[in-house]
């Protein structure tokens, strides 16, 4: 995810954060990140010696829970993202509206498609009759 991350949300990122179209995604990030580190610690305690002594819990189930309830946010935070980076611009213009503007040559579906329609080349299939 971080390649699509940086390639779609470098080029913006002087602008601000204040664009539901960064903001999300970016949020999405930052708490998917402290998500996977919190779970990884965790797991660290509770399985290996790794982690020092003076680091160690022996309460797991309060951080299990924080991190369960951290992965909700990241998935909802990720469905919201993907509904404002996909869907909204299928069936809403954004033009005027001062959101992140969609280049026309690169819509929602952008240059896969053509790209499909370009290599696609005609079939053809010969029936034979086969005698028993």
């Amino acid at each position: 995810m971080a390649p699509s991350f940086w390639r779609s949300f470098a080029p913006a990122f002087a602008a601000g954060l204040y664009n539901s179209y960064y903001g999300l995604a970016a949020t999405h990030a930052v708490l998917g990140i402290a998500s996977e580190l919190l779970s990884l610690y965790t797991l660290a305690v509770a399985g290996t010696t790794i982690v020092p002594k003076r680091f160690q819990f022996t309460r797991y189930k309060p951080w299990m829970r924080t991190a369960l309830a951290m992965w909700w946010l990241v998935l909802l935070l990720g469905t919201a993202t993907y509904v404002r980076w996909y869907v909204a611009h299928r069936c809403c213009s954004n033009e005027g509206s001062g959101s992140a503007p969609v280049p026309k040559e690169q819509n929602w579906h952008g240059p896969v498609l053509r790209q499909f329609h370009r290599a696609a080349a005609p079939i053809f299939l010969v029936a034979e009759e086969e005698t028993l």
